[in-house]
Parts: structure tokens; C-alpha cells; sequence
């Protein structure tokens, strides 16, 4: 008498692993077209990625995707890869592509790893089938890369992102004129390790004084335009937090705060088709007289406040 062979449950059921394995050989193999004439291109990709994919899951998976150190673990990546290409004699315009190759590529892979994290924790505590999650990730991924890099370039090409004739007002790109920095800077033997190290030990004692090293980290290279918004959220979030806390554990203002910021992001897209369209929207230009800034300091008033009021704890 045979038994029958038990039947995994539905919310154990993943994805075959020949798919996962197969994934990665295409994406090995991809990696080695782009860059033909280094073969260590594929290997820094599946070591790094391997490694910080592990880190993000985990961090992501135990506190949240808003602590997972995508940009850190970016450019530890991005530092070995330049240092051992370096090394290895992959210099000038080739190893510095290379070396932004495996960068980009670890960086998606981490970012990837972190949502994916936490849409299965998610799914697992609602009682969703892995596999389905898996394949739609799968899609939504598809059609998020097939869209992603024409607006990339279409904001490059529109705003630029350095300061030259033609693009006179940037975009801020903080963390890609990093890597910039410290691509170059390694292969041409420039790189300030002073000041990387002195901001290692500047992180520890963050630390030690049960501060987020990651949140003084943003705060010192992010512009100054965009770190006081950040400041002001963190204030009103701050003041709102013993209040919440009284009340209930929630807190609102995170996903009016999500919306804020995915609005200005389609919005910015909007006015970069409408720039490149040669379509003027600054119609409105110059009507306030010298009241811009007063109505401006309005308008941010108002906003802020009405973060205030969606940070307010429901009651039923």
C-alpha cells in the first residue's frame, strides 16, 4: 500500500526554482553582452547582488523598506567593484561603465529584493498565494522598466541633470553624482578616503547615541531645497506622535505623505512632457507682483497643515 504524496498548501506554493535559476543566468548573460570584454562584470553582479539582496530582504522583512539602506549598500557595491576593477587593469571609459553596470544593476536588485520582501510578508499575513504574488511582481516589473527609462531620459533631456549651457537648472541627482564621484575618483586615484572614513566614525557614534545614522546621513547630502521638507514632516510627525500614541498605534500621515509624494513625482513628469512639447506652462508667471514669496510661505503653510490634520488618528 502506497501512500499518496502530501500536497504542499496554497500559501506555501512558490514559483518553480528553475525560473528563479534561469533568471539569473539571463540576466548573467545580459550583464556580459553589455560588457564583453570584462567577464568579471557577471561575477561582481551575482556576488554583490547576492549579498545585499539577502541584507535588504532581511531588514525589510523584520523592520520596514523604510529602513533598508538601499543607497549605502549602492555604493559599497559600486566602491569593490571600482577598487578590484582597478586592480585587475580594467581602467579608463570601459571599467568606469562597468563598474556603474554592476552598480545600477545591484542597486535595482536591492530595491527589488526589499518590495518583493515585503509584499510576500504582506501577503502571507492576509493569506494570498505566494505564486500569484510571485507573477505579478513579475509583470509589474515588466512594465515598470518598459516606462522607467524613457522618462529618465525624457528628464534628462528636458531639465539635464549637471549644470551646462543648455540646462541651466538641473535636476537634483544627489546620489548619481555620488557614484559619480566615487567611480571617478577611485580610477583616477582622487577619491577623498579621509572623508570616507571620518563619516564611518561619524556614523558609529550616531549610532551609539541611538540616533539613525541612515536619517543624518540623508540629512547631510540631500540639498538644502529638499532636506527642509523632510524636516518639517519629521517635525509635524514628531509632535503628532504622542498624540497618535494615546489614541491608537496608527499613523495616517504615512500614507498622505506616500501620496505627496508620488502627486509631485507625476506631476513633475507632467511638466517635463509639456517642456519638452515646447508647450509653455508658466502662464502665470509674474502676476504676483513681489508676493511670491509671501504666498508661497502660504501655500507651504497650508500644506503642512493639512499633514497635521491626515496625521490625526481615526476613531471609529
Amino acid at each position: 500500500r502506497t501512500t499518496a504524496k502530501p500536497q504542499p498548501l496554497r500559501t506555501d506554493t512558490d514559483l518553480p526554482a528553475w525560473l528563479v535559476w534561469g533568471g539569473s543566468l539571463v540576466i548573467g548573460l545580459l550583464s556580459w553582452t553589455l560588457a564583453p570584454d570584462n567577464p568579471w562584470v557577471i561575477l561582481m553582479v551575482m556576488v554583490f547582488g547576492f549579498i545585499f539582496v539577502t541584507v535588504s530582504s532581511r531588514i525589510v522583512g523584520l523592520v520596514g523598506s523604510s529602513s533598508s539602506p538601499v543607497s549605502g549598500m549602492t555604493i559599497a557595491a559600486l566602491l569593490g567593484t571600482t577598487v578590484l576593477f582597478l586592480h585587475m587593469g580594467y581602467t579608463g571609459t570601459g571599467g568606469m561603465v562597468a563598474a556603474l553596470f554592476v552598480g545600477a544593476v545591484v542597486c535595482i536588485a536591492v530595491c527589488t529584493a526589499g518590495d518583493i520582501s515585503q509584499d510576500l510578508k504582506t501577503g502571507f499575513l492576509l493569506g494570498a498565494t505566494p505564486w500569484k504574488q510571485q507573477l505579478g511582481m513579475f509583470i509589474g516589473i515588466v512594465a515598470g522598466t518598459s516606462v522607467i527609462g524613457s522618462i529618465v531620459y525624457l528628464l534628462g533631456d528636458t531639465y539635464g541633470f549637471v549644470a551646462d549651457a543648455s540646462h541651466p537648472n538641473p535636476l537634483y541627482a544627489p546620489q548619481a553624482n555620488l557614484m559619480s564621484i566615487i567611480i571617478d575618483g577611485v580610477m583616477h586615484g582622487k577619491l577623498p578616503w579621509d572623508l570616507i572614513f571620518l563619516g564611518m566614525f561619524l556614523a558609529l557614534i550616531v549610532e551609539c547615541f541611538g540616533a539613525s545614522s541612515l536619517a543624518f546621513a540623508v540629512g547631510l547630502y540631500l540639498p538644502v531645497g529638499l532636506a527642509v521638507g523632510v524636516m518639517v514632516g519629521g517635525l509635524v510627525r514628531w509632535a503628532r506622535a504622542g498624540i497618535n500614541a494615546e489614541e491608537s498605534g496608527e499613523d495616517p500621515g504615512v500614507l498622505y505623505s506616500s501620496g505627496l509624494i508620488a502627486g509631485e513625482a507625476l506631476v513633475g513628469i507632467g511638466f517635463a512632457v509639456l517642456a519638452s512639447l515646447k508647450v509653455a506652462y508658466d502662464f502665470a508667471a509674474g502676476i504676483l507682483g513681489g508676493w511670491e514669496i509671501a504666498v508661497t510661505l502660504v501655500l507651504y503653510a497650508a500644506l503642512t497643515y493639512s499633514l497635521w490634520a491626515a496625521s490625526k488618528t481615526r476613531t471609529a
